[in-house]
Formats: C-alpha cells, structure tokens, sequence
C-alpha cells in the first residue's frame, strides 16, 4: 500500500517528513513546491517520482515472487488455481496464467484534492505563495489559521465542480498508467 498523500507532502516540502523533520532518501525529488514556476511542472515531477518509486516497489515484488518460487512454492494454493496443475507448475513458477501482485495506491481522492488544492491556491487564484503554504504545512497551520481556512473552502473532487472532479480522474487514470506500463517478471501488467 503506497500512502499517496505521503507523497504529495514529501514533493511539497522536497523530500523532508513534515512529522519527523527528516529527509526521505528515497524520495529523489528534492525540489520542493518552492521551486517549480507553475503547476504542470510540479504534478510531472511529483508523476514521474511516484512512477520510479510505486516501479521500484514492483521490482521488489518480482523479486520476492522469484525467491518464493525456490523456497515457499504453495503446492497447495496452486493446486486450486487455473493451470498450475495442467502446466506442472506451482503459482511463483510461472504455473498461472496470470501470476497476481501489485499495490495499491491509497487515499487517491484525498491525493487529488490535495493537488487541486495547490494548483488553486498557489498558481491559479494566489491565495498564498509556496513558501507560505510550506511555512503553514510545517506549522501545521498554527498562525496560520485564516489561509487553512481558505484552503478547506477550495472545492474538492464530488462537490459537483468540474476542476476538482476533473482533476480526480486525471490522478485516478494516472495511477492507472503508472500501473498499466509496469511489466511483471512473467510480462503481465
């Protein structure tokens, strides 16, 4: 499960955990929103960080599908799935016809809102600048009580607004991308 709201703050604040002040090494992105001149920018970079990392954790999958084909080979799990007893095989030897894993990226409306929320607010209606969001994020908005107030007015995906709604499917087709181009160790997306 991939905390996708996680990693809308760690491309906000540029890699640093607003809840232990640390920086994430394996959030690569460490420009923070600071540093991008407009939205379209950031949503690719934050795209193209949450691709190399939900991909890195699919890699681990295929390596841990690899090694479990050797060592936990589930004779009895396979045993009861489709062509694993036609083809001779267990369920981590290629013995499926669609050998199952992946993840699931979490909270995915929330991750929406939240990127609607910065599109809003620092590039469109420059309601706060980045540097003040920040600033309020790691507060977590105390003095900062008038611009949180403003931020939970923006409109969010089902309040019957096109723009919030619209950006939900873009995150959910995405995620659905991100997912699709991935290719498993058997070559099953």
């Amino acid at each position: 499960w991939h905390n996708m709201p996680k990693f809308v703050e760690l491309a906000i604040t540029g890699g640093i955990c607003l809840r232990t002040g640390k920086r994430i090494s394996s959030f690569q992105c460490n420009k923070g929103l600071e540093a991008y001149p407009d939205f379209e920018s950031f949503y690719r970079d934050f795209m193209e960080q949450t691709r190399r990392l939900i991909h890195m954790y699919l890699k681990i999958q295929d390596i841990y599908s690899e090694h479990t084909q050797k060592t936990r080979p589930s004779y009895l799990i396979s045993s009861m799935l489709d062509d694993c007893l036609q083809r001779g095989r267990n369920m981590h030897a290629g013995g499926v016809r669609y050998h199952d894993y992946g993840g699931t990226p979490i909270a995915l409306p929330d991750t929406a809102d939240g990127l609607f929320a910065i599109k809003q607010a620092v590039f469109d209606r420059k309601i706060c600048t980045a540097k003040e969001l920040v600033e309020a994020m790691k507060a977590d908005y105390v003095g900062y009580e008038a611009l949180q107030e403003k931020l939970k007015r923006l409109p969010k995906y089902g309040m019957d607004n096109a723009e919030a709604d619209a950006m939900a499917a873009r995150v959910a087709g995405d995620f659905a991308d991100m997912y699709l181009s991935y290719r498993t160790r058997w070559g099953g997306k």
